[in-house]
């Protein structure tokens, strides 16, 4: 359907009718994009909301980018069927860095994590690609952590399992960085026994020896820090422990952190 082509339509509901043919221009404010989400609530069919949708065709990268505008986009892909919004994945995929470049996005980031959480494997494979090839560039950036955390969590077992590999070859990277531990935790809570193994083991060597501790200090670290204790060969789970017995005072500060003080302490009794 051409932009606008709902103008001449009968039956549309008000809200949708009243947008028609302006959904670009109305998206770019505060209060316009707050009528166009209004207008995809009251649609009543696929249709309808696609027809909203169309007049982002050829314009979604920018529209991703806007302040005012990617809610709607977000909008869209939550009220619409995975099929509604592949041209939002075709758009993204049209040029080499930019899935990159919204990846990284303060407002393209909430875009990619909704389509990988929304459409089917297939449709986001190319996407899914795409992070996996910078994953660690994108687990140190401020915003483009979020996108690999939401591949950990929605990715395909294959995909899991190659990222959490490439992030234990990369843990002295991650633990220098201000959000890449947080990466960590959601690899570590999500990967396989094995593969949460490797990333421990990684955390066990010299070069990432402050990570293991500043994990424990926080809500989804500590049990990240404690499952990994408990899966633990002998010999790791000793030297795991006197690592973190060496930040013990860091980690009483934490309500976590005396969490796993506490189940330190237990250890060193039995």
């Amino acid at each position: 359907a051409a932009p606008g082509a709902a103008e001449a339509l009968p039956g549309l509901p008000p809200r949708v009718e009243e947008v028609a043919g302006k959904v670009r221009a109305l998206a770019r404010t505060a209060e316009g994009c707050r009528r166009v989400q209004g207008a995809i609530d009251e649609a009543t069919s696929e249709f309808q909301r696609q027809l909203i949708a169309n007049e982002f065709r050829g314009h979604a990268i920018k529209a991703m980018r806007c302040p005012h505008a990617n809610h709607v986009v977000q909008k869209l892909i939550s009220k619409s069927s995975s099929a509604s919004v592949q041209f939002l994945i075709d758009e993204l995929m049209e040029k080499e860095d930019v899935v990159l470049k919204v990846a990284k996005h303060r407002y393209g980031r909430r875009i990619m994590r909704q389509l990988l959480g929304k459409c089917e494997v297939a449709q986001v494979r190319d996407l899914a690609e795409v992070v996996l090839q910078d994953a660690v560039s994108l687990s140190c950036h401020t915003f483009g952590h979020e996108v690999v955390q939401c591949l950990l969590e929605h990715g395909t077992s294959e995909q899991r399992s190659r990222l959490v590999r490439l992030l234990a070859r990369h843990v002295p990277a991650l633990s220098r960085s201000a959000v890449g531990g947080g990466v960590i935790v959601e690899a570590l809570l999500r990967a396989t026994t094995d593969d949460r193994l490797r990333i421990a083991q990684a955390m066990l060597q010299e070069t990432g020896l402050l990570l293991l501790p500043r994990l424990a200090r926080g809500c989804r670290g500590h049990a990240a820090v404690l499952q990994v204790l408990s899966e633990l060969e002998p010999s790791d789970h000793a030297r795991a422990c006197q690592i973190l017995s060496l930040h013990r005072e860091e980690m009483n500060v934490s309500t976590y952190g005396r969490r796993v003080v506490l189940y330190l302490e237990s250890v060193v009794s039995q």
